[in-house]
Parts: structure tokens; C-alpha cells; sequence
């Protein structure tokens, strides 16, 4: 919506946050997680090619965590790439961040709207997010793009809880 600050949490080459960027107007704002770099290569072509909405956004090259001290491992590419808190052979490292952290660190002032589909982290992530969520609200819906690797994570869809 007009005015809408979202969360794009697993922005791959920024798809969504473009649409996100567009839909939220002048006085929205789209904080943008990705942090693969053949991914975050095609994100800054694609978010060029659209300067009048490049205004309304921000990347954060870090990946979304219930803390923001951890380091992850990540390997593989594109829809097949994993997460874990265990070396896995072929994996890097990366930090992390957690969006309690991020929303409290860059003062901002409401979260309207959280989008994630990154790879088996979303339970982690969320569990990062409970204040923001209990801070905004209501005003804060929810929608969670999940992806294989996270169908273990089913039963908090089902019960709600964390």
C-alpha cells in the first residue's frame, strides 16, 4: 500500500522488491535482504534499470537470522541454495542480522509488511522479529513465501507460535 514500509527478506534479483517499491509510492520505503553475490549482482542491474523507484529502497547484504552475532553458512545457488549454522563442504560464511536489530540500530518507524523466502531461515528469522511484530501490531501483515527446505517448519504456520 501507499506509504508501506516492507520487509523483502530473500530478495534473489529483486523481483518483488521493485513491485514492493512501486506499490509502496513516494512515502514508502522497502528494505531489501539479500546477500548472495550472484544474486546482489543482478539485484543492482535490475534496481538501475528503475531509477524513480531506486529512491524508495535499500539493501542490506546480510543474511536475516534470530540474532544479529551469528555467522551461517551458505553454499549453492539460486533455488537451490541452503543455510545452515554447520559447515556444510562448498559453503561460505556469512553474517547475520536479525530484524528486531535492524528496525531498533536504523530507527525506523513501522513495518507494514514482511516478505521472506530465504531458504529454510524463516522460522530463525522470525524468532529475530517478535518485537518489531509485537511493536507494530496489527499494522504489521505478514506473508511468508516459503520454500521446500522450510516445509519442516509447517506446524508454526498451523499454531501461530514461534
Amino acid at each position: 500500500n501507499n506509504g508501506d514500509y516492507v520487509i523483502d527478506g530473500g530478495a534473489f534479483y529483486a523481483d518483488n522488491t521493485l513491485i514492493f517499491a512501486h506499490d509502496v509510492g513516494e512515502n514508502g520505503k522497502v528494505f531489501s535482504f539479500e546477500f548472495m553475490p550472484e544474486n546482489t549482482s543482478v539485484w543492482h542491474k535490475n534496481v538501475n534499470l528503475n531509477p524513480e523507484l531506486s529512491k524508495r529502497i535499500t539493501l542490506i547484504e546480510k543474511a536475516l537470522w534470530s540474532d544479529s552475532k551469528s555467522e551461517l553458512y551458505v553454499g549453492g545457488t539460486g533455488p537451490e541454495s541452503y543455510c545452515s549454522d554447520k559447515l556444510i563442504a562448498g559453503s561460505k560464511l556469512v553474517k547475520t542480522i536479525c530484524v528486531d536489530d535492524f528496525v531498533e540500530k536504523n530507527n525506523i518507524e513501522k513495518i507494514d509488511f514482511i516478505k521472506l523466502d530465504i531458504e529454510g531461515a524463516e522460522l530463525p528469522c522470525l524468532k529475530g522479529a517478535q518485537k518489531t511484530i509485537k511493536k507494530f501490531g496489527n499494522k504489521c501483515r505478514r506473508l511468508l513465501l516459503l520454500n521446500r527446505q522450510a516445509s519442516r517448519n509447517r506446524n508454526i504456520l498451523r499454531t501461530g507460535r514461534i
